[in-house]
């Protein structure tokens, strides 16, 4: 995003960006929290019962672009999860969270200083590119109806890692994430335009595998 004095960011995707509102399916934060800490943010996940005057991320792990309440995955007794967490919670579910909250003015911002980041479509793979496209244009125009003007939308990763391609029956999978994921960042650079009378500004970001 251009430089400018953000006071806010907002975050709204899967995996690659929960840091606590889902399932940590990590070892380490996601690329959100070290953008928050650059941009001298407050920042914590929706749900924190210590949220108060902090910025929010409503991202969970496994959402799809579209609607689903998601499920709740127990702890494991490896230890490797401590608490109850969410799965699947999806991103026109994770909006409606947020401007549910504007609305009832539980959560209030600036708008020419509150960023919204947006990263979907990898758990959207038996859905058209089409459909992933459309689902995330409405809940960029959610957000713009509740005063968001500034969206930084991430492109899929269309390169992996050496550990990933050499995993066990890894290779044809991730041939056709990968191509899915490139299709998709072809189509969304023409589609994300502000509509008529609307005044909004979109940049992108590239995701890593």
């Amino acid at each position: 995003a251009q430089a400018r004095n953000w006071e806010a960011l907002y975050v709204f995707g899967d995996s690659y960006s929960d840091s606590g509102a889902g399932y940590l399916d990590g070892n380490g934060p996601t690329a959100v929290v070290y953008l928050a800490a650059s941009l001298g943010i407050p920042f914590t996940h929706a749900g924190d019962p210590n949220a108060h005057g902090k910025s929010l991320n409503f991202a969970v792990s496994g959402a799809q672009t579209g609607s689903g309440e998601g499920s709740s995955i127990k702890p494991e007794s490896n230890g490797r999860q401590f608490k109850a967490a969410l799965l699947g919670r999806g991103m026109r579910n994770q909006v409606l969270d947020f401007t549910q909250q504007v609305k009832s003015d539980d959560l209030r911002f600036n708008s020419d200083k509150a960023l919204f980041f947006i990263a979907g479509g990898l758990n959207d793979r038996l859905l058209p590119t089409a459909t992933t496209i459309a689902n995330l244009e409405d809940e960029i125009r959610q957000l713009y109806d509740v005063g968001g003007r500034y969206f930084l939308v991430a492109l899929l990763p269309t390169k992996i890692t050496a550990t990933q391609s050499s995993a066990p029956g890894n290779s044809g999978r991730l041939a056709v994430r990968l191509a899915r994921s490139s299709h998709q960042n072809q189509q969304m650079g023409g589609v994300f335009r502000p509509g008529d009378g609307e005044s909004r500004s979109i940049w992108y970001y590239q995701c890593h595998g």
